[in-house]
């Protein structure tokens, strides 16, 4: 069957976007299918499915569009217009297709082919076209709206006018065709007349698309020897060469580069030979050579035909260098990272699927490796996004030169990059010996000293790796895993190397869920339970306020999941204000019951917490909001806390001191305390911590810790407290070395609040 293109493509189409301009290609090739088998067939049913084909293109190239289209304008008006278009078509096909019942199907059909022809050119020509404008100047930096703005003003004037004329040309050739058809099908003409129309029509609007390319490329005639016969005014403009100089000279030698002359002759010569054309009729990308001899790129069409027996060539030839910059800035744009010029997650992931597949074709153990610079955020808040950019650009560099030619590295986001090592070894074990090498050869790179804007910085990473060795598991799955590792690799110490493992990442998993669960459980699912202090009397004179955590559906959350969990993810501080305003409340409420005014509360202080900046103006403005007597609070702080910055911790114990507060050494024994900051410290209590207690009635090295913690006490004027006290023998040991307070299941558990003050009654 003969093809009709009611509907040729003209490279005035062009958007600049490759995959769009191959989609709008594939568009006109199967609507011009559909026109054909209007013009040859009358098999409704085949007819259909042309016409379902056709359909079925444009809603996945409506999606390929638009998810293209989205990475620019994910929230302007500018997308929902465009989206409106596709809406449209679909549609008004629609409807024209379920109306094929309620007229003549030759007028359903003659309705459709109109309109399919003449929302293509506008929609490729004014809406596709403004937003590829719009994108090229977005990525020169350009805003929104300015962008927007260029692009109209690009659109006006001269290529207005273009557009104008190429719509009223190809809706009048739409036209001519179907009246054309019309007329054969009244007429009864043969299929030869309607061959040898159709010809004519063709060679009608060759000639319009001639003088419409003329006018925006070069139009370069050649005789079957090669010798130029016509050269117009944009050949004149894109190649340096006049008219004069031109003609009847060797195509070649004016604008084929040296290196491609002879395929260029070989080419010619084999046409005419043989009939069989190579480039003829087929629109191709090759290197032009201008006058002063650079090259550059164009697009170029070659038509031949037959006159008295001599071939006769025309070539039509678009300048594409600007196409060509646009197309790899947005290629760039899309899978470059602006700063680093590698690789970005999406290209990473790309190769990677590449990589998979190589690896179990040829069954190959590889590697992806998760880097993390670790301290990023702090050096972008301290010294600034220039200083952090610097650092980048250097890391980058030093893992490229550092890595194999097929490896991939890919930064991800903020300090983060992705390695997708090339294919390793047949045998897992040597794969990730390898891969430990080159960890570390890149943890020793980049911890080399470098100077950033004058400041001497020195950079370590956390290395997270997993291996593959066959395509069982996504790409962005095995993404995940390098991650988790990487993850592991920073709560081990920081600058160090982790494999991905199943049972620590299932860990990984349910502490996240936990860590979810808790951010919402603050502070409506926390309770206080109440651990009563006794004195030798037995008479309660103080409670230990313990967190616990009800969960509508889990129920009772131990405090030794989700504590832990809070130190590590900062949420230990809201929890422990929580806490402190919380007990804080209670007590002014117990100053007005008998049984209860004299009570004093201890709270747990954590490390986190106490180093706060602000952590003594929180505790004045929670005594200031309850209106307590800070000196019924007891502040336990770990021995952990004594670290770091005890000057700050002394001044911070001194400031609440004068308030009242009294402060208790928690878990005493345990940590690192040294007595000389031990003794500066304004202390008022040690806490034996219940390890000691637990096990000092049978372990002589135990009860010796006990005695000396009470002894060194006692020497420096201070109460001793001990906890875990489970049993009597445990109490008498005690009271007889001199300890005047305790707590402890003997006594109780810690209890909710009314069970608590229930207790308080009996006593």
């Amino acid at each position: 069957m003969n093809s009709i293109d009611i509907f040729p493509w003209n490279e005035g189409f062009s958007t600049g976007v490759s995959i769009i301009d191959d989609q709008h290609k594939q568009l006109i090739q199967l609507f011009n299918l559909l026109a054909s088998h209007v013009a040859y067939k009358t098999d409704i049913p085949a007819l259909n499915i042309i016409f379902k084909e056709l359909a079925d293109y444009a809603i996945y190239h409506f999606e390929t569009e638009e998810a293209i289209w989205h990475e620019y304008f994910p929230e302007d008006s500018l997308k929902k217009n465009h989206k409106e278009t596709h809406n449209n078509f679909i549609a008004t096909v629609s409807s024209l297709k379920n109306n094929e019942n309620a007229e003549p199907v030759n007028v359903v059909i003659e309705k459709l082919l109109f309109f399919l022809s003449s929302w293509l050119a506008s929609h490729i020509l004014e809406s596709d076209m403004f937003m590829a404008l719009t994108v090229l100047g977005l990525k020169s930096g350009m805003p929104m709206e300015s962008a927007k703005k260029q692009a109209s003003e690009r659109m006006s004037g001269t290529m207005r006018t273009l557009i104008d004329i190429v719509l009223s040309t190809y809706g009048n050739r739409v036209t001519n065709t179907l009246h054309l058809l019309r007329e054969i099908k009244c007429h009864q003409k043969t299929e030869s007349d309607l061959i040898q129309a159709l010809k004519e029509q063709k060679e009608s609007a060759a000639r319009i698309q001639s003088l419409m390319d003329s006018a925006l490329d070069a139009v370069v005639g050649m005789d079957e020897n090669g010798k130029v016969i016509a050269w117009n005014p944009q050949a004149e403009v894109i190649f340096g060469y006049s008219r004069e100089e031109s003609i009847g000279r060797d195509v070649a030698d004016l604008i084929v580069p040296p290196i491609h002359r002879e395929a260029h002759r070989q080419g010619m010569a084999r046409f005419i030979t043989t009939n069989e054309p190579s480039i003829i009729g087929k629109r191709v990308e090759i290197t032009g050579m201008r006058s002063d001899g650079t090259e550059f790129p164009v697009e170029l069409t070659i038509s031949g035909l037959l006159q008295n027996n001599k071939h006769i060539f025309n070539a039509y030839i678009r300048d594409i260098t600007d196409r060509k910059k646009h197309e790899e800035a947005i290629y760039d744009l899309a899978f470059y990272d602006p700063l680093t010029h590698l690789p970005n997650r999406r290209l990473m992931l790309d190769r990677l699927e590449q990589k998979l597949r190589s690896s179990d074709r040829l069954n190959l153990s590889s590697a992806i490796l998760f880097i993390s610079i670790n301290d990023f955020k702090i050096l972008n808040t301290t010294h600034g996004h220039n200083a952090a950019d610097l650092l980048l650009i250097e890391i980058a560099k030093r893992l490229q030169d550092n890595l194999y030619k097929n490896d991939t590295v890919a930064r991800l986001d903020g300090g983060e990059f992705a390695i997708v090592l090339d294919l390793l070894n047949n045998e897992i074990e040597m794969a990730a010996t390898m891969a430990t090498k080159v960890a570390k050869k890149l943890l020793a790179a980049i911890g080399l000293p470098l100077t950033l804007q004058d400041i001497d910085y020195h950079c370590s990473a956390s290395i997270g790796i997993t291996l593959f060795i066959n395509n069982v598991i996504a790409s962005d799955e095995l993404l995940k895993h390098a991650e988790a590792a990487m993850q592991q690799a920073e709560r081990h110490g920081r600058n160090e190397i982790k494999f991905y493992d199943p049972d620590t990442q299932a860990g990984l998993e349910t502490r996240a869920k936990l860590e979810t669960l808790l951010r919402k459980a603050i502070p409506d699912e926390l309770q206080l339970y109440y651990q009563m202090q006794v004195d030798r009397t037995g008479l309660i004179n103080c409670a230990e306020v313990l967190v616990r955590w009800i969960h509508p559906k889990n129920g009772v959350i131990s405090p030794a999941d989700f504590i832990p969990l809070a130190e590590e993810t900062g949420l230990i501080l809201p929890l422990g204000l929580w806490v402190l305003e919380t007990a804080c409340k209670q007590l002014k409420d117990w100053e007005h019951v008998d049984n209860a005014r004299h009570l004093s509360l201890s709270v747990n202080v954590s490390a986190k917490q106490f180093h706060q900046p602000d952590f003594v103006d929180q505790v004045l403005k929670v005594f200031k909001s309850t209106d307590v007597d800070p000196s019924k609070l007891k502040l336990e702080l770990t021995e952990s806390l004594l670290i770091n910055n005890v000057e700050d911790i002394i001044l911070k114990m001194t400031i609440l001191g004068a308030k009242g507060v009294k402060f208790s050494l928690d878990d005493f024994g345990t940590g690192f305390s040294s007595l000389s900051y031990l003794k500066r410290l304004p202390l008022n209590q040690l806490k034996i911590d219940q390890s000691f207690v637990r096990d000092a009635l049978i372990d002589p090295n135990d009860a010796a810790i006990v005695r000396t913690i009470i002894a060194l006490g006692q020497s420096m004027g201070l109460d001793v407290i001990a906890e875990g006290v489970e049993i009597e023998d445990q109490r008498n040991f005690l009271e007889i070395h001199g300890c005047n307070h305790f707590q402890g299941y003997l006594f109780s558990k810690p209890l909710p609040l009314h069970e608590f003050e229930a207790l308080l009654e009996i006593k």
